[in-house]
């Protein structure tokens, strides 16, 4: 049944739109005829041959350039919750379309935002010269979108489409989003940190976290407003002798549940923006730090930019999971990035006789954020929105490290 509906969409020309105006056509054409009068038959012979040239025009301009394929290019990053993204799309060496018809490209599809939690996507970009069109593409969160891309054409007046090529599918990962250009950390390093090789050392070193100001990035993400932390006091404690400096980060992506609903999703995506933040922002000011990141079980290490976008693409796919042992240097210093539904972290903090410097999401009246930023529905949730999402009272409740400091960002979600 679905490929029968690919071919009557492909040698089918006309629109909705277009559809009801040959209906009304013929019916006009009907009370010509049993009326006679004038006016149905002019409006209905109107309508019929201004569909007829539509699509006779239209048919031609296929045969010109059917056989040319078109290349859509997907290896530009695209980043969640940032205006003015497009994706774009090489139309060969085709002549411009002429007189009402215009080149559309259009990406249909699906993102995977968490599990089983889908939202629907539509995008169309359109262009007059046969060399390349851009598709808008603005998605609210992160995530592994698939997509059917179909070229067309298209008349100015919404009558008539032509396809040009079957669809392909299009597969593009939606990272992200950073906080703003500026560096939003600042570390101040002691002399033994600046040294060749890291030795072990009782002196503290100071981190911050700057305040962001409006006019900022955030305000293009949708993150909203000005961020404040406190000033953060933490000590990186290198364990053995080594000639670069490295620093422990535990990313645990823990839900008790095993569906996603729109606050959890939240949380995620923006723990996966300020862990990434984290790590560029330190790695820019600091080239010589290394990171050795935890994602549940798995490890990476971070050592050069192509490592941070290796770990950017694989972060943007994480979902929740189920809470697994981290094997992980009990001893060592850790930055550890959370979210409220993490009902193992206090366990984890028992675990860690060190210092653990906690960032944590919380629900609450701090960072409202909009779950459908787009105004023209182009991307459109699931039923999975309605879910109830249950929290566990052990998790509301701030959790504070025994030896470290714990930053907490309030995040609330909004329809539009």
């Amino acid at each position: 049944m679905r490929s029968f509906f690919r071919w009557l969409d492909r040698i089918y020309p006309l629109t909705a739109t277009g559809t009801i105006l040959f209906f009304v056509s013929l019916l006009l054409f009907g009370v010509w005829y049993g009326t006679k009068s004038f006016y149905p038959l002019a409006f209905s012979l109107v309508s019929f041959w201004s569909i007829f040239w539509l699509v006779t025009i239209g048919v031609i301009q296929r045969m010109r350039s059917a056989k040319i394929p078109a290349t859509i290019e997907t290896g530009r990053p695209v980043f969640a919750r940032l205006n003015d993204q497009n994706v774009s799309v090489q139309l060969g060496a085709r002549r411009s379309a002429f007189l009402f018809y215009r080149y559309h490209y259009r990406l249909k599809g699906k993102l995977k935002a968490g599990r089983d939690a889908y939202f629907s996507v539509y995008s169309e970009g359109s262009s007059k010269e046969g060399i390349s069109i851009q598709v808008p593409l603005y998605l609210p969160f992160c995530g592994m979108a698939n997509f059917e891309g179909t070229l067309l054409l298209r008349d100015v007046f919404g009558l008539t489409r032509l396809l040009l090529s079957n669809p392909e599918p299009v597969q593009i990962v939606i990272l992200p989003p950073f906080f703003p250009e500026k560096p939003p950390l600042k570390f101040d390093p002691s002399a033994a940190q600046e040294s060749s090789r890291r030795i072990q050392s009782s002196e503290d070193e100071k981190y911050y976290m700057r305040e962001y100001f409006p006019g900022d990035r955030l305000k293009d993400i949708n993150w909203k407003t000005s961020f404040r932390i406190d000033e953060l006091i933490t000590r990186i404690s290198p364990k053995s002798l080594e000639e670069s400096k490295l620093v422990y980060i535990d990313i645990r992506p823990f839900h008790f549940d095993t569906n996603d609903g729109p606050v959890a999703i939240l949380h995620l995506n923006y723990l996966k923006s300020w862990v990434l933040s984290f790590l560029r922002s330190v790695m820019s000011k600091y080239p010589n730090y290394r990171f050795s990141v935890s994602i549940g079980a798995e490890n990476h290490l971070i050592e050069s930019e192509q490592d941070l976008d290796i770990l950017t693409r694989r972060l943007s796919v994480i979902e929740y999971q189920a809470e697994t042992d981290m094997p992980v240097d009990t001893l060592a210093e850790r930055f550890v990035f959370t979210t409220m539904f993490d009902r193992g972290l206090s366990s984890y903090l028992r675990t860690h006789v060190s210092s653990v410097q906690l960032f944590r999401t919380v629900k609450g009246k701090g960072r409202s954020v909009p779950l459908i930023p787009s105004a023209d529905l182009s991307v459109l949730p699931g039923w999975w929105v309605f879910r109830n999402e249950k929290i566990d009272r052990s998790v509301k409740q701030s959790i504070t490290p025994a030896n470290g400091r714990l930053v907490e960002e309030k995040l609330s979600l909004e329809w539009f």
